[in-house]
Formats: C-alpha cells, structure tokens, sequence
C-alpha cells in the first residue's frame, strides 16, 4: 500500500507522492492518510512502525496523551506495535 500524507508543506512532495500513485496503482493500493506523515519519518515493518519523534508529535492532537496517539497510529497504519524515541 501507498499512504500519501493529509498534508504537505513543500509542494514537491505532494507532486512525487501523486506521481507514485499514478504509476503504481496497479501494483499497490493508494490511500490519502489523516496523518502528517511528509518526510518520510516511518519505518514499516510487518507488524509494527518505528516513528520519528518530530512525525509522532506533529501528529498529536490538543490534549493527546503518547498512549491515545500511539492508539491512532496503530489504527491508521494497520499495525500492532508503534515504537517512538522518547523526548530528548
């Protein structure tokens, strides 16, 4: 599967992700995410992500705790197991 980003900041991005999906459609599915997910902070593996601290709180909801975001990203992402460095 293809996860394009709910949003981008540097519009290049958005252009290669929309290039991607056009041209493996038909290999992949390609879904829109709700997540900021731009700049390629996640590592996938079958059943778990590890999530750069940057995408991890750009993510969080006002009020959020780690757990109910970590709870999000495992629903999104289809996984078991989300791993995130804790705050420096």
């Amino acid at each position: 599967m293809l996860l394009k980003s709910a949003e981008y900041e540097k519009k290049g991005n958005a252009w290669v992700a929309d290039e991607l999906a056009e041209k493996l459609t038909k290999e992949l599915s390609v879904k829109t995410s709700g997540l900021k997910i731009e700049g390629g902070d996640i590592l996938i593996g079958p059943n778990f992500a590890i999530v750069g601290r940057d995408t991890f709180d750009d993510n969080r909801r006002e009020g959020e705790s780690d757990q109910e975001l970590e709870g999000r990203l495992q629903q999104e992402l289809g996984l078991r197991y989300i791993v995130v460095p804790k705050p420096t």
